[in-house]
């Protein structure tokens, strides 16, 4: 969760007048609610953001795992940092409510600091509600020590269509269990390996520690590293209307050094399907991270 070790208000480090403009309007509007979380973040505070944007029951990333709910929000106590981020990359399922944004963020420890202490890039799933708004229901953040690359807000070349044959039912979050499920599976057995099959070619991945892995040198340096999760326990999952964009969350553990096997730290991984070209289900989004 981008907000876990931030706190309190916000301010725009990076120029917000040149917005993206998509062509797709059910896009754009998920975007726009993007900006106006950042823009409620300065004008008021991080904390009445949050509060307001964030679902009831959001997933978000504690110290032993994901969790539930708005209570750690809540309970945070004020002070005078100093948080923001901004869109880089963002797609949105064929029934235009439900989608996903993610991109860096930056903290200082006021608004008078010219420079930050802590950066970091957050991953998001937003969801239109039946009165027409947009809430974010997952937000999962990892840290790294220097600021990620500045991104032109961008996305994905191969956009969800919808189908002329329309579903009698809505679709069942186990479509995404079962494609998860087959995932773990095969990285039990080939580990990084597996990511040849299951990874989208526009997946981008986050590990905590370190930037963002969305070039294709930055990906095959990441699968012919060292494999530091293991026990990865599925939780839950959350798909589209339409059925063709989904999430997983669950627990992993992490090895923080390979010299030290036995140094382990709990933590929430995350994932993005997507259903590309009405056929393939494809890993977009790839997150573990942890407090």
């Amino acid at each position: 969760m981008r907000y876990a070790w931030l706190i309190l208000p916000a301010l725009l480090f990076w120029p917000i007048l040149l917005h993206a403009q998509f062509k797709d309007s059910a896009l754009q509007q998920m975007v726009d609610a993007e900006h106006a979380f950042v823009k409620m973040a300065k004008e008021q505070s991080t904390k009445t953001a949050f509060l307001h944007y964030l679902s009831d029951d959001v997933v978000t990333t504690g110290p032993n795992g994901p969790t539930t709910g708005k209570a750690a929000i809540i309970n945070q106590p004020a002070n005078n940092g100093w948080l923001y981020w901004k869109v880089s990359f963002c797609d949105i399922a064929s029934s235009g409510d439900f989608g996903f944004t993610t991109g860096p963020w930056e903290y200082r420890l006021s608004k008078e600091d010219e420079k930050a202490v802590i950066f970091g890039s957050f991953h998001s799933v937003w969801k239109k509600q039946n009165d027409g708004s947009w809430k974010n229901i997952v937000d999962i953040g990892t840290r790294h020590n220097t600021p990620a690359e500045n991104e032109v807000i961008a996305t994905t070349s191969m956009p969800l269509r919808s189908s002329k044959t329309r579903e009698k039912s809505p679709p069942d979050p186990a479509l995404i269990l079962e494609q998860e499920k087959e995932f773990l599976d095969a990285y039990l057995r080939k580990g990084l390996d597996a990511y040849h099959s299951f990874a989208s070619s526009e997946i981008r991945i986050s590990r905590e520690g370190i930037l963002p892995i969305v070039t294709a040198d930055q990906k095959k340096e990441f699968l012919e590293s060292a494999n530091l999760l293991s026990n990865l326990q599925l939780i839950d999952a959350g798909i589209a209307s339409s059925g063709d964009l989904g999430y997983v969350y669950g627990t992993a553990d992490v090895t923080l050094s390979t010299d030290s096997p036995s140094n382990k730290k709990s933590a929430t991984y995350f994932r993005i399907w997507k259903k590309e070209k009405r056929a393939h289900w494809k890993i977009v989004i790839d997150v573990v991270a942890f407090e």
